[in-house]
């Protein structure tokens, strides 16, 4: 009975210390940073093998999901979504410590959203957030013609109309045609 005691100390010890280790290794979610996009997979052919997130670092987040957009074969455009446990601020971090030069200084104290334009790689990153995720859009806008963006945005308007007014407010655009 007594080595039965022994054992149950040292498996409380063990488990434990591998709790311990693994907190102090990771730390809160809020307090990590995030591994960001490889933005370098812009304009590459969707022939070529690609990676698509920067190097890892101990205890960076990984993203849940990534949806990547394309164009005549070529990448242009992703959308990256992370935990909401993240954190925004811990995200704008993230992006700051890569891309801070380029953070439009109007979005940079909103607590909503963060906004950067990169100059030199001509591409855009949004920050965002809403009930489920932190959501990182990033869009290479010199591979983006103004008709493309234009269809973009209406596609992008119809959907937060239809999120505002329910799904049954959404009009094709054949029926939206159709009653013109």
């Amino acid at each position: 009975m007594r080595n039965f005691g022994i054992f149950v100390a040292a498996l409380c010890l063990l488990f434990s210390g591998i709790h311990i280790g693994k907190s102090d290794e990771q730390g809160d979610a809020s307090e990590r940073s995030l591994r960001l996009l490889n933005t370098s997979v812009f304009g590459r052919s969707t022939d070529d093998a690609i990676v698509l997130l920067e190097p890892k670092r101990p205890g960076a987040i990984d993203p849940e999901t990534i949806m990547v957009d394309v164009n005549d074969g070529l990448y242009f455009a992703a959308t990256v979504d992370y935990p909401k446990e993240s954190g925004f601020l811990n995200a704008r971090q993230a992006l700051n410590a890569r891309y801070g030069k380029w953070e439009k200084a109007s979005f940079a104290s909103n607590p909503t959203m963060g906004l950067w334009r990169n100059e030199v790689q001509k591409f855009v990153i949004q920050l965002t957030e809403d009930d489920d995720n932190l959501q990182i859009i990033y869009i290479k806008f010199s591979m983006v013609s103004e008709d493309q963006w234009l269809k973009g945005f209406a596609r992008a308007l119809r959907a937060l109309d239809s999120e505002e007014l329910g799904p049954e407010s959404v009009e094709s655009p054949e029926t939206n045609e159709a009653t013109q």
